[in-house]
């Protein structure tokens, strides 16, 4: 099943798309614009299915996407989220390897999709949790991270697909450029939702700041000799 849901669109395209678009396997949602965390639990809400997966207007998604997504999810009930690399067009073209999940690497970098493949009865959890599923507090972003990390929280697994099965668009207006513009904002308010998981492992997250930061190091030293040895 499809179900879209205009986030209170001032687009007269958008508006009259919704007026006129008649499907039955599509469901057609109009709401005040409460924002993109609030969109989604809309939309989740108003589905039947086991899984889901979120897509941003703008985004897409490989016709083999569900597919293998689903394969890897039906292989053990305690994985709640199925994740792939990233395809990105438009502006830019270039693949972003994910790499395999660990939950110390996810509290310093969310390397886990928003367009991945979730198990509704995880997302559930979270909703009896904190009576949310996406937090819509986060109105700047990072409203994914929030969630994969209240999941980690209740103890659901994630899987790796590593192939590039979802396409993002990046362009300069998208939500990721705006969050990255309030990140500072956006992680501290990230620590505070889990301050506990923080607590108990700021260890690996200092460890994992520090080799991420020596592995930047080395590439930029990299890049820089590189340079050095042009000829013109």
């Amino acid at each position: 099943e499809v179900i879209v849901v205009n986030d209170g669109s001032t687009d007269s395209e958008t508006n009259k798309f919704f007026d006129s678009y008649k499907d039955p396997k599509v469901k057609l949602i109009t709401t005040k614009n409460f924002g993109l965390s609030s969109a989604r639990n809309t939309a989740i809400a108003n589905s039947s299915g086991e899984f889901f997966v979120p897509l941003d207007a703008d985004d897409k998604v490989s016709s083999t996407f569900i597919e293998k997504t689903l394969n890897e999810m039906i292989q053990d009930k305690n994985i709640g989220v199925v994740y792939t690399d990233i395809q990105l067009f438009d502006k830019e073209n270039e693949i972003l390897k994910q790499g395999e999940f660990d939950h110390s690497t996810l509290l310093v970098w969310n390397n886990v999709s928003v367009t991945s493949l979730v198990r509704r009865e995880a997302y559930d959890q979270v909703l009896n949790k904190n009576r949310h599923g996406y937090n819509p507090n986060m109105k700047f972003g990072y409203e994914d991270w929030d969630l994969w990390i209240n999941l980690v929280e209740l103890g659901w697994k994630f899987k790796y697909v590593p192939e590039p099965l979802f396409f993002y668009r990046k362009h300069g207006t998208s939500m990721l450029a705006n969050a990255l513009k309030n990140n500072d904002f956006l992680i501290h308010q990230l620590i505070q939702n889990h301050s506990d998981t923080y607590s108990q492992n700021y260890e690996e997250v200092v460890i994992n700041l520090q080799r991420m930061f020596k592995e930047k190091e080395q590439y930029y030293h990299h890049i820089q000799k590189n340079i050095n040895s042009l000829t013109w």
